[in-house]
């Protein structure tokens, strides 16, 4: 399910449970965010998307109004009404936008709730997807899914997985387009695994699962001046 779906059926779990219990529906204290630097972050994003905004919204004076939820109630509150208003009105929001809205995500919702539902611009899919990323991906990362505990689905499932795993920070498409680079690096004479397949597959999911780590895997195994120029 989405984000959104899953807190509200947390949600209505909530007050299912909170109405058989008259003593624990004390709602807990609002701590509303203040933060001079935060409300300013906010600000700066809500005034760059009101142009689109005011064309996308039948409501005059809806940035108006956000932004004094922004400086004169709460942030956090302010936050969320312009992800909504974003949302709501599927108002386009350039890739650059929204890196800077997921970075203002993990102080106030978390980033998944930025993603949900948002309309990005999203860059064209290229080589470049893979600059920036922490942790594995690529060959490395789909070998880390034949490891121990893969069994829970087929491996062409387990393939299927791998190639969806863009996360909300890379384009639609970008592992799947690393995963077809680092398959035709492997298909070149000069790689070693070309020759012998079956073995450096092996070493590949053997290391993972030794280590359990990224460190063990990632794009480190294909640095070799023998299989790929470095990732």
């Amino acid at each position: 399910m989405t984000c959104r779906a899953w807190l509200e059926r947390i949600s209505e779990v909530s007050t299912a449970r909170l109405r058989q219990n008259k003593a624990s529906c004390t709602p807990p204290p609002v701590r509303l965010v203040r933060d001079s630097r935060l409300c300013q972050a906010v600000v700066a994003e809500l005034r760059v998307a009101a142009p689109a905004l005011v064309d996308a919204s039948p409501l005059p004076k809806l940035v108006d109004c956000l932004e004094q939820v922004v400086t004169g109630a709460d942030a956090d509150l302010g936050m969320r009404l312009l992800l909504r208003a974003l949302k709501a009105h599927s108002v386009p929001v350039p890739y650059g936008q929204y890196h800077r809205l997921v970075a203002l995500g993990w102080q106030f919702p978390p980033p998944g709730a930025v993603h949900d539902g948002l309309a990005i611009t999203w860059p064209p899919v290229s080589a470049a997807s893979r600059q920036g990323i922490n942790g594995d991906f690529g060959l490395s990362r789909l070998a880390r899914q034949f490891t121990a505990g893969w069994h829970y689905r087929t491996p062409r499932e387990a393939v299927a997985a791998a190639v969806k795993a863009d996360g909300y920070e890379r384009p639609p498409g970008s592992e799947a387009a690393v995963l077809l680079e680092d398959t035709r690096r492997c298909s070149t004479q000069a790689c070693p695994m070309t020759r012998s397949p079956r073995c450096g597959w092996r070493q590949r999911t053997v290391a993972t699962a030794s280590t359990g780590s990224a460190s063990a895997a990632g794009s480190g195994w294909s640095r070799s001046p023998k299989c790929a120029r470095s990732t």
